[in-house]
């Protein structure tokens, strides 16, 4: 029996294979949109600690005066220098110059607070949860990969599904 004869034999297209292409395809664009929006909610934003110090001075100067670089150049996301800013005068703090303040001994620490980054998207779920948890494990986790914005939102739902079982 040929394949064209089975054709034959059962119908080609009738009403039934019709409603399970439309049905099939609907649901296909659901799942669809789902997997885009999220690239838009789960996107992982640039951030560093807020300094309360620097916050008049403009992103760029507060992550050079208080953020450490990584072993790429970019500047770290979840510590900063443990330094009194506070005791430091507008003049010290303009004409800060890094090479010679700070050392490789410089001691630093985990921050509790975060500045992001709102040039693309004013806020995410995934900078939404690390302000009510006060922690950058999951941020810094996506932050930190090499990976496209794509992959980061796809490893960003697992950190949003490990969020929801937990109860945050």
């Amino acid at each position: 029996m040929e394949y064209d004869n089975i054709f034959q034999h059962i119908g080609e297209s009738g009403f039934y294979q019709v409603g399970i292409l439309l049905l099939l395809g609907l649901l296909s664009l659901f799942a669809g949109i789902n997997s885009i929006t999220s690239n838009f909610y789960a996107y992982p934003q640039q951030h560093w600690c807020h300094v309360r110090r620097l916050e008049n001075y403009p992103h760029d100067w507060q992550k050079y005066v208080a953020i450490p670089n990584g072993n790429d150049s970019r500047y770290k996301s979840c510590i900063m220098y443990d330094l009194d800013y506070d005791a430091m005068s507008d003049d010290v703090i303009r004409k800060w110059n890094r090479s010679l303040i700070i050392t490789e001994d410089t001691p630093t620490r985990e921050c509790s607070v975060w500045v992001f980054d709102q040039s693309e998207f004013v806020s995410t779920i995934l900078s939404e949860v690390t302000r009510m948890t006060n922690s950058c494990q999951y941020f810094c986790y996506l932050a930190s990969t090499n990976a496209e914005p794509l992959q980061k939102a796809v490893h960003g739902r697992y950190v949003i599904a490990t969020l929801s079982l937990i109860g945050v």
